[in-house]
């Protein structure tokens, strides 16, 4: 990779790096209607989440997810279902202001 390359990268990453993206921001707002703990967790879940991405990507089952049209749109159904402890959350978060509930 020449320098120019390289510097390129370095700034298009570290770009990448600052700006929020759809995690920064739901954890943002977990911690500002339920506070730290909460926040805390939904963080750990982000970054378990970009972990299997990478291990995904890493191991090449990126390209065969994407070449097959009905283990991608099964991915997708599974990433739109319920959480499964949502009963639980909705418990511990009962309040006026929760978004869990639409006013």
């Amino acid at each position: 990779m020449s320098f120019d390359n390289f510097i390129l990268y370095a700034i298009t990453a570290f770009l990448a790096a600052i700006s929020p993206d759809p995690s920064v921001i739901f954890t943002i707002n977990t911690a500002a209607y339920h506070g730290m703990r909460l926040a805390l967790i939904s963080a750990l879940g982000n970054t378990i989440a970009i972990f299997i991405l990478s291990v995904i990507s890493a191991i090449g089952l990126g390209a065969t997810i994407v070449a097959s049209g009905i283990l991608y749109n099964t991915i997708k159904l599974l990433g739109a279902c319920p959480r499964i402890d949502y009963p639980t959350a909705v418990a511990i978060n009962w309040s006026k202001n929760s978004c869990f509930f639409v006013k």
